[in-house]
């Protein structure tokens, strides 16, 4: 075994296997109580907590299953999406989500299940997080307790479990990170270390370009820029450096297209439901503790850590120089994840101060500004703070009774760590003692909702083919997420190329498309569709089982009464059921007598 000084990571050994499985069982169920029923409900629907469910949760599916569909059909062409057509790269207006395929893909491609999917893919690498949070605590403490303390300060955390990231799963993929930090805290990584160092640090910027990536390099640069100022350490800070700087290119030529799109539309800020502007607002103190903030753990674990502060000021520290260490970097993780989210302007003390380097980032560089929400960036932060948690355990351990390793020693961190536990996730659940801006007491059951299913319907369009329109869209906002997004979603199943998209942004002429979209079936908007896009098929929702928009009660109704006349000339219905008409677009004038009756459409469900 390596000497615990040496900061190298623990060695794999049958017994550390099964211990990190037993432990990854274990934060398995425990997340599964947290989502509870979702586990009920793992192949047919989705969490649905928070605003934003019924359509980003729905975009990160779709996009896996696309880029999964496109490489088990022995292609690399993932670029050009069947979203936005016929825009071209359509998969980088928004994330691509890479790093979450390894977790992602064998699921969909052995059930053909987007849903199962998506669910095992959120709840097992939050288990996985929590698990190796817990061993790299265990490894600098020789603790289970501290591993404990620290798992929970990351699971009773609700940006994680209840708001933000079961609307993208594919950002639940945050289990390299502990491992990241413990590697890179060692003082001087051996060959082997430095390239699992590289490997880890790739997975884990694959998983989003925006605000995954940033979190990861800038703590390691800074890291790196601290060690080579000092000649002892000038090597190893190379050696960090060169593995930033290798990764980031790595990440920057896998995602060279992202790039292109963000250089190619200047006013890609522009292009978006979502306009904010991070030099427009001034974010205060309370802001890093809000329900969309990842620092949002329980108060609790923030009192340990005042505790232990104030113990060690006045006793001084009483544990081992490894313990020492990884004080210091974790406290570079937290410091740097913190400084890299926030926005140019903070405000302190009632005055408003302008950081100088986000201004500058933001005035100079062409994809700072689709940095909307900048707070993503503190998942480092999150990590750091979790990892700190456990380690002030420990030393509150210490300081409050005799430093020995004897049953009577492990009981007693025991008995303190489950006290602990059991309040961490008693705060997290009813909200007692939590700052205001975590938001109140969490209803009893985790809310779901039903994406879109196949249909017989889409089995026409399976085989058939062409470019596809998905109506009805809302006349007053024809670029409506929840319009889209269960169009992308349902695309899952026909794969035919759709003009309907959502993602982080849109491609220049999408909401001029969609404005004729949504004035449909009239014959003069189709005509230009048909013209400008090749639109071959026109599939009507009439009842699919979504969230009911009430202002589109009359297009459903006009759609349901024309698919009665068994369509027109230029909209031919081939087929239907109780949820999905199909239309077939032709280039007969739609005043051009009746449908042709000699082929009757695919009533699938008369």
């Amino acid at each position: 075994m390596a000497p615990l000084d040496s900061g190298a990571a623990p060695p794999l050994s049958l017994r550390t296997l099964r211990r990190a499985a037993t432990l990854i069982l274990v934060y398995f169920a425990a997340v599964v109580g947290l989502t509870w029923p979702l586990a009920m409900h793992f192949g047919s629907q989705l969490p649905a907590n928070f605003p934003g469910s019924e359509f980003d949760p729905l975009y990160a599916t779709w996009v896996l299953s696309w880029v999964t569909h496109t490489l088990a059909s022995g292609s690399l062409a993932i670029a050009n999406a069947n979203i936005y057509y016929p825009a071209a790269d359509s998969l980088f207006y928004g994330p691509a989500a890479l790093g979450a395929l390894p977790f992602f893909a064998p699921t969909y491609l052995l059930t053909g299940n987007p849903t199962l999917a998506a669910n095992l893919l959120l709840v097992g690498s939050i288990a996985l997080t929590a698990a190796m949070l817990h061993m790299v605590v265990h490894f600098w403490t020789r603790s289970h307790a501290a591993g404990a303390v620290t798992a929970t300060t990351y699971l009773a955390n609700r940006w994680l479990i209840f708001t933000f990231i079961p609307t993208v799963p594919h950002l639940s993929v945050q289990f390299y990170f502990p491992l990241i930090i413990l590697l890179s805290a060692a003082p001087a990584p051996s060959r082997r270390a430095s390239i699992g160092l590289l490997v880890l640090v790739i997975a884990q910027c694959l998983t989003d370009v925006s605000y995954v990536t940033p979190a990861v390099l800038a703590p390691l640069i800074v890291i790196a820029a601290l060690r080579l100022l000092r000649p002892p350490t000038r090597a190893s800070g190379l050696r960090v450096l060169a593995i930033a700087v290798a990764a980031g290119a790595v990440v920057f030529a896998v995602h060279a297209r992202y790039f292109a799109v963000a250089a190619r539309n200047p006013h890609l800020a522009e292009q978006t439901n979502w306009r904010l502007d991070p030099m427009g607002s001034a974010l205060g103190l309370r802001g890093l503790l809000s329900a969309m903030s990842p620092l949002a753990i329980p108060s609790l674990a923030y009192g340990l850590l005042a505790v232990v502060a104030l113990l060690v000021a006045w006793r001084g520290w009483r544990g081992s120089a490894t313990e020492a260490r990884a004080v210091r970097y974790t406290l570079i993780w937290i410091a740097v994840g913190i400084a890299v989210s926030l926005p140019p302007r903070l405000t302190l003390f009632g005055q408003v101060v302008t950081l100088p380097h986000l201004a500058l980032a933001v005035r100079w560089s062409p994809f700072a500004n689709v940095l909307r929400l900048p707070e993503r960036l503190r998942v480092a932060a999150l990590m750091g703070t979790a990892l700190l948690v456990g380690l002030a355990f420990t030393e509150l351990v210490r300081q409050l009774g005799p430093a020995s390793r004897d049953a009577r020693a492990r009981v007693r961190a025991g008995a303190l760590a489950a006290l602990l536990v059991a309040a961490m996730f008693g705060q997290f659940a009813t909200a007692f003692g939590q700052p205001q801006s975590y938001g109140p007491r969490l209803p009893l059951g985790y809310r779901l909702h039903a994406p879109p299913a196949d249909s017989p319907v889409l089995a026409v369009l399976r085989t058939s083919g062409g470019p596809t329109l998905e109506v009805p869209l809302p006349r007053d906002k024809p670029v409506k997420p929840a319009a889209h997004a269960p169009a992308m979603y349902r695309s899952i199943f026909h794969w035919q190329p759709v003009l309907n998209g959502y993602s982080s942004y849109w491609p220049v002429g999408f909401p001029e498309r969609m404005a004729f979209a949504a004035r449909l079936p009239d014959p003069s908007a189709l005509r230009k569709l048909r013209r400008d896009t090749g639109l071959v098929y026109v599939l009507a929702r009439v009842n699919d089982g979504q969230p009911v928009d009430a202002s589109l009660e009359a297009e459903r109704k006009e759609w349901l009464d024309l698919a009665q006349r068994g369509g027109r000339p230029d909209l031919q219905l081939v087929a239907s059921d109780d949820r999905l008409l199909l239309f077939r677009v032709t280039d007969e004038p739609a005043e051009a007598g009746t449908a042709d009756e000699s082929s009757p459409p695919n009533r699938l469900h008369p």
